[in-house]
């Protein structure tokens, strides 16, 4: 899935593995260096994983690395991305199976004891089988921020990931990971006084 739609990867749409055994394959040559996401349907239960490799000819490589993760429809977050200089925070943000609506909201974090207040949120359309790459863009005067993906109520269910890239003369730095549902819902077990238990 991209931009651009949805699109069976030529030459690589079929990979066969043995029981036992993992398989390497190079998607580089289908991503043309776009944001994209991969979603692998298999007959049997696997895991799956990212290495991404970047850099160019003469500047240092890094490598990241990331899990593969599962659509949801509720509220997702991640804490302490970073504010500071030639580091840039962008969002992708995939509609799997149908039209998806979320809100973006950033909650930031000032050094002292000032309580944060949440920005207006961003409200963001993906059209079934894209994706949206999202540029953060936090408020000024701030330590780290929060950033918060809250799918409207009717949406289809999105995959979302964070990039943190940090530009040197002596080559980037890249980061980033699939995010996971926030667990907002506690139940709360039921306590009932028993008289026949013993105080001492």
């Amino acid at each position: 899935m991209s931009a651009a739609g949805t699109f069976a990867p030529a030459d690589r749409d079929l990979i066969r593995v043995s029981a036992g055994t993992v398989a390497s394959i190079d998607m580089s040559l289908v991503t043309e260096k776009q944001p994209v996401t991969l979603e692998l349907t298999s007959d049997t239960p696997i895991v799956a994983g990212v290495r991404q490799f970047i850099g160019g000819n003469k500047a240092q490589q890094d490598t990241t690395y990331s899990s593969g993760t599962l659509p949801f429809t509720g509220t997702s977050a991640v804490s302490g991305l970073p504010v500071r200089e030639a580091t840039t925070v962008n969002l992708m943000v995939t509609a799997v199976t149908e039209d998806a609506v979320v809100d973006v909201t950033l909650l930031p974090f000032r050094a002292g004891e000032e309580v944060s207040t949440p920005t207006k949120p961003r409200r963001v359309k993906i059209a079934a089988g894209n994706v949206q790459w999202l540029a953060v863009d936090p408020p000024a005067g701030i330590e780290w921020f929060t950033a918060i993906v809250t799918p409207v109520e009717g949406s289809g269910p999105v995959l979302v990931a964070h990039q943190v890239r940090e530009v040197s003369k002596y080559g980037d730095l890249v980061t980033g990971y699939p995010w996971l549902p926030l667990r907002d819902t506690v139940t709360v077990p039921v306590a009932q006084e028993d008289l026949g238990l013993t105080i001492r």
